[in-house]
């Protein structure tokens, strides 16, 4: 295997991660502060919507990488844990989870505890995370 091949990907992949980590994170409120939150929100999601599709691009160019063998054992495994991966992402997507991005809710002391969120915190992020680890 060509080490370089994967060099695109990689660097795709360090993009979204620095634009959620440094741009959505210590670089928001000075940039809100600047344009405003509209703009500021339309400028993140142009910016993430291209990092998405360079992600989806450059991984459809990436050379195959066979981390273990095939089982149809294995091919169980999304099956069985989809359709939590799916509840959790449906429930995260309600109105009254207090953990929703953008509705600009003004909390006041702790999140309050409804729906989903009495099994996490994080519906959303607990969802891509089992659809990611099953099908690898």
């Amino acid at each position: 295997m060509n080490a370089s091949g994967l060099l695109p990907l990689a660097l795709a992949a360090l993009a979204w991660v620095l634009l959620h980590v440094v741009v959505a994170g210590p670089l928001r409120p000075g940039l809100v502060r600047r344009l405003g939150m509209p703009a500021y929100r339309g400028l993140f999601s142009v910016l993430s919507a291209v990092a998405l599709a360079a992600l989806i691009w450059t991984y459809g160019r990436a050379p195959y990488v066979e981390f273990w063998p095939a089982s149809s054992a294995l091919a169980l495994v999304p099956l069985l844990v989809m359709p939590v991966a799916t509840l959790l992402l449906v429930g995260s997507l309600r109105a009254s989870n207090p953990t929703l991005a953008g509705p600009d809710m003004i909390l006041k002391g702790e999140l309050p505890v409804r729906g989903m969120t009495k099994l996490t915190r994080h519906p959303m992020l607990w969802a891509f995370s089992l659809w990611a680890g099953s099908h690898m």
